[in-house]
């Protein structure tokens, strides 16, 4: 008989995390609650963790895990090496302060990049600047404008750029003071959006982004987790967890060092933790237990 985990063929995405340090301490973050080491990639490592995604030819690539990416001093020749050897989609996910006007102008002219997401919260500095603690708000809006600009002189429209700022009330507020820095730039298949809150599994208070900020959920009954079924992130050392909200990697299913992505992908750590899901039994899984993500 087939099980579930046998028609799960691919990841709908890969996450490779470079570091896991990150240049900023924002208020919603889970990273005081982070007992795991801190480290970088080894750059071998990180190519070999590209070759390995050869495996999931559709999924899509984001190199960047429980930090932020260009904090990794290679950051520019991973996306290269990535771009050389992959066919697969890649989306950067930053908070866009480190981003600067040559780093922007490398991805641009080489096509590194197909999406760049920015996790910018809000388009109001003090607010910016509450939330996102050790950034400038004059410098990111700065970098994301650069980018703006550098593509638009050499007339692509890749890579495509996302804003992403936090939902106050129903997002529109948000959306549309967003648009009023940006607006102008965009290009097809840019896109401004509002994020809702993220717990991280159940450590993160909702209140620390303001009384205003309300999930919004209908659901009544709990289903099997989506990520157990779509995503395979890798982290700094070679360990793979099955969740993008596990930043201590407290369900590894194993390391790519020790075996293939089809091997993890397909085996009896990430089936067992897909049965669980699937009959209900998130109790017995200490991460999902105390999970608010799912609704």
């Amino acid at each position: 008989m087939t099980s579930v985990s046998q028609l799960v063929r691919s990841p709908v995405e890969v996450s490779q995390e470079l570091t896991n340090h990150c240049n900023l301490n924002c208020v919603m973050c889970f990273r005081e609650s982070m007992t795991r080491e801190k480290g970088l990639m080894d750059f071998d490592l990180a190519k070999r963790a590209i070759d390995g995604l050869k495996a999931f030819p559709k999924a899509l690539f984001l190199p960047q895990g429980f930090g932020e990416s260009l904090m990794y001093p290679d950051f520019v020749d991973v996306l290269r090496y990535a771009r050389s050897v992959l066919p697969n989609t890649i989306a950067m996910i930053t908070n866009g302060t480190l981003l600067t006007p040559e780093i922007s102008s490398q991805i641009v002219q080489e096509s590194l990049a197909d999406v760049i997401v920015f996790s910018v919260e809000s388009a109001d500095k003090g607010q910016y600047e509450q939330i996102r603690r050790g950034g400038d708000f004059e410098s990111l809006v700065a970098n994301i404008t650069s980018l703006f600009e550098i593509r638009r002189s050499l007339g692509v429209v890749k890579p495509r750029i996302c804003i992403r700022g936090v939902a106050a009330d129903d997002g529109s507020s948000t959306v549309e003071s967003l648009q009023g820095l940006w607006g102008e730039f965009l290009s097809s298949g840019d896109q401004i959006a509002v994020n809702e809150f993220r717990s991280w599994g159940g450590i993160a208070d909702q209140d620390s982004l303001g009384a205003e900020t309300k999930r919004k959920t209908g659901r009544i009954r709990r289903l099997a987790c989506r990520q157990l079924f779509r995503t395979f992130m890798i982290g700094f050392n070679g360990d793979v967890t099955p969740c993008c909200y596990d930043f201590d990697f407290s369900l590894r299913i194993g390391n790519i060092t020790e075996s293939s992505f089809k091997s993890l992908w397909m085996g009896s750590e990430l089936a067992r933790l897909r049965d669980l899901h699937l009959r209900g039994r998130f109790a017995e899984i200490p991460l999902c237990s105390q999970c608010k993500d799912w609704e």
